[in-house]
Protein backbone atom coordinates (compact mmCIF):
# COMPACT_ATOMS: atom_id res chain seq x y z
CA UNK A 1 0.00 0.00 0.00
CA UNK A 2 1.46 3.34 -0.88
CA UNK A 3 2.80 5.62 1.66
CA UNK A 4 0.98 9.48 2.14
CA UNK A 5 2.81 12.26 3.54
CA UNK A 6 0.63 15.20 4.58
CA UNK A 7 0.59 18.68 6.85
CA UNK A 8 -1.40 20.35 8.55
CA UNK A 9 -1.93 23.16 11.25
CA UNK A 10 -2.69 22.33 14.66
CA UNK A 11 -4.58 25.06 16.54
CA UNK A 12 -4.63 25.12 20.31
CA UNK A 13 -1.69 23.40 21.47
CA UNK A 14 -0.46 25.56 24.63
CA UNK A 15 3.18 23.44 25.33
CA UNK A 16 5.51 20.72 24.48
CA UNK A 17 2.99 18.34 26.33
CA UNK A 18 0.47 18.93 24.20
CA UNK A 19 2.10 18.20 21.38
CA UNK A 20 4.18 14.75 22.65
CA UNK A 21 0.12 13.62 23.31
CA UNK A 22 -1.21 14.14 19.46
CA UNK A 23 2.27 12.55 18.25
CA UNK A 24 1.52 10.03 20.56
CA UNK A 25 -2.09 9.15 20.02
CA UNK A 26 -1.40 9.14 16.17
CA UNK A 27 1.44 6.80 16.16
CA UNK A 28 -1.10 4.54 17.84
CA UNK A 29 -2.96 4.22 15.11
CA UNK A 30 -2.93 1.34 12.27
CA UNK A 31 -1.33 2.85 9.06
CA UNK A 32 0.03 5.69 10.20
CA UNK A 33 4.10 5.52 9.54
CA UNK A 34 5.27 9.11 11.16
CA UNK A 35 3.56 11.67 12.71
CA UNK A 36 5.80 14.35 13.90
CA UNK A 37 4.10 18.28 15.63
CA UNK A 38 6.37 20.92 15.83
CA UNK A 39 5.15 22.80 19.07
CA UNK A 40 6.66 25.98 17.71
CA UNK A 41 5.19 26.17 14.35
CA UNK A 42 2.06 24.32 15.37
CA UNK A 43 2.69 22.11 11.97
CA UNK A 44 1.93 18.20 11.87
CA UNK A 45 3.63 16.15 9.49
CA UNK A 46 2.07 12.70 9.01
CA UNK A 47 2.99 9.55 6.93
CA UNK A 48 0.79 7.35 6.30
CA UNK A 49 -1.17 4.22 4.60
CA UNK A 50 -4.64 4.33 3.90
CA UNK A 51 -5.25 7.30 1.54
CA UNK A 52 -8.47 9.95 2.19
CA UNK A 53 -10.08 6.83 4.76
CA UNK A 54 -6.82 6.91 6.85
CA UNK A 55 -6.46 10.97 6.63
CA UNK A 56 -9.94 11.29 7.79
CA UNK A 57 -9.63 9.34 10.44
CA UNK A 58 -6.00 11.43 11.16
CA UNK A 59 -8.06 14.54 11.46
CA UNK A 60 -10.95 12.81 13.40
CA UNK A 61 -8.29 11.62 16.57
CA UNK A 62 -6.72 15.24 16.69
CA UNK A 63 -10.32 16.73 17.30
CA UNK A 64 -10.73 14.20 19.23
CA UNK A 65 -8.41 14.51 21.95
CA UNK A 66 -10.28 19.10 21.96
CA UNK A 67 -7.53 20.55 19.11
CA UNK A 68 -8.55 21.92 15.94
CA UNK A 69 -6.93 20.94 12.59
CA UNK A 70 -6.87 22.65 9.37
Amino acid sequence: MPITAKRFIVLGIDCGSCATTIEKALRKMDGVKRADLNYNTARLEVEFEGGKEAEKRIISRVRVLGYKIA
